[in-house]
């Protein structure tokens, strides 16, 4: 699930795949993520929390490229956001797991590019 979601936050980056296209695929990709393969179901993914979501935006020069909701419960997700550090991703899964509200990582460069991770 990591890489088909790695997969779809890249194709949505290089603009081969439109935001609004990328999240259903990415709730597709969680439905899947439950099936064990021998026709019998997994235990399903712990549920968000009051039904709560991540939102990822990612805009290069100024321009929009990620515009992602997707589980809160899917915390490990912040190490697959392209251009995060390990410890911003920490901070993003910590945050998470905590049960963190609002605006939880801001981070810009001098170039109008920038990630936004916060809860919905």
């Amino acid at each position: 699930m990591d890489e088909l979601l790695h997969e779809l936050l890249r194709q949505v980056a290089d603009g081969e795949l439109s935001p609004g296209d990328a999240e259903p695929l990415v709730a597709q990709a969680a439905m899947s993520a439950g099936s064990t393969g021998d026709g019998t179901e997994a235990p399903a993914a712990s549920p968000s929390r009051d039904g709560r979501a991540v939102r990822i935006q990612v805009t290069e020069a100024g321009r929009t490229v990620v515009n992602l909701r997707v589980p809160m419960s899917w915390t490990g997700l912040a190490s697959l956001v392209p251009g995060l550090s390990s410890e911003q991703a920490a901070r993003v899964s910590d945050a998470l797991r905590s049960g963190e509200r609002g605006r939880i990582l801001d981070v810009r460069d001098d170039d109008g590019g920038s990630v936004t991770i916060s809860t919905e």
